[in-house]
């Protein structure tokens, strides 16, 4: 006969393991990942998902190198399509002059999730997220001007 109680208590150490799971914040961040949608500014048109899959790439290939920005820093761009670190307390004159640091690995996570979250079926991609590890750090991915 099964005891109850152990059961119970292998139910809940199994909750506190999944729950304690690093990916567990990720999925608690979806909620944070701006699409965009609605927008009409000619200015921010999507991004290319592919342009901005090569930046992802050379951004994680950085690892722990810092991604430094300031009210808005460019940290890839392939084609028209960039990736672009802004200082939410520098964007809102918080701390104007003031500038953040995370990891390039951090962008590229970041990128990622607005990636697999805001890519259309075109093949066009437009989003913003904050990066994973420095919620000062927000992430955006669109198309910009030659």
């Amino acid at each position: 006969m099964v005891n109850f109680t152990a059961v119970v208590a292998s139910l809940l150490a199994l909750a506190v393991v999944a729950s304690a799971h690093p990916n567990s914040r990720l999925f608690a961040r979806q909620s944070d990942v701006s699409c965009l949608d609605g927008e009409n500014n000619p200015f921010t048109e999507n991004g290319i998902a592919s342009e901005a899959v090569e930046c992802i790439n050379d951004l994680a290939s950085k690892g722990t190198d810092a991604c430094v920005a300031g009210t808005a820093t460019s940290f890839c761009r392939r084609g028209n399509t960039q990736i672009t670190g802004i200082s939410t307390k520098a964007a809102s004159g918080e701390d104007s002059a003031g500038t953040t640091t995370t990891t390039c690995q951090d962008i590229a996570q970041a990128a990622g999730r607005i990636m697999d979250l805001c890519s259309r079926g075109n093949g066009d991609v437009k989003g913003q997220t904050l990066a994973f590890a420095n919620t000062d750090m927000l992430v955006d991915i669109r198309s910009v001007a030659e």
